[in-house]
């Protein structure tokens, strides 16, 4: 997955989860939805495809949390599971997202990584708003995603 596929990946899962949030009546300007990426992908968030090997950019999966805020606890049962299921639907595997673009989004649980002490001190967050993402993203910190990718 490149930079483009990264963001492209990104834009449609906030675009439908932020419409769902929308739905329930949460203001999702000034409360956007927080993703966080798991997975291999993440390196991403801290370093271009150029200063990487090949083998990091070629899957086609991106590992994707919800982490849901105090507004999402009050206006769906479980926020996490329920957002993630809308993404899994519509951009998961065997979608039409997939056969269309050769990438998708695989809706997971923060607690998918097996991670060290501290990781959500040590989380980069991605500057979206160029690309059309209206929500915040945080990819792990390369030495956390090291380490979750050892203890598997």
């Amino acid at each position: 997955m490149n930079r483009d596929e990264f963001y492209h990946l990104l834009r449609a899962s906030s675009r439908i989860i932020e419409e769902v949030r929308s739905q329930r009546g949460i203001d999702v300007e000034r409360n956007p939805a927080t993703l966080l990426v798991l997975g291999s992908q993440s390196i991403l968030g801290s370093w271009h495809e150029d200063y990487l090997p090949e083998s990091v950019t070629t899957s086609i999966e991106m590992d994707l949390a919800v982490l849901p805020s105090e507004l999402d606890e009050c206006c769906f049962d479980d926020p996490a599971q329920e957002l993630a299921d809308y993404v899994e639907g519509s951009i998961g595997e065997d979608s039409w997202f997939e056969d269309e673009f050769d990438i998708y989004a695989q809706a997971v649980d923060e607690t998918t990584a097996v991670l060290p002490e501290g990781w959500k001190r040590r989380l980069v967050r991605v500057d979206g708003r160029d690309h059309g993402i209206s929500s915040v993203v945080l990819c792990l910190g390369p030495y956390d995603l090291c380490a979750a990718k050892l203890a598997r």
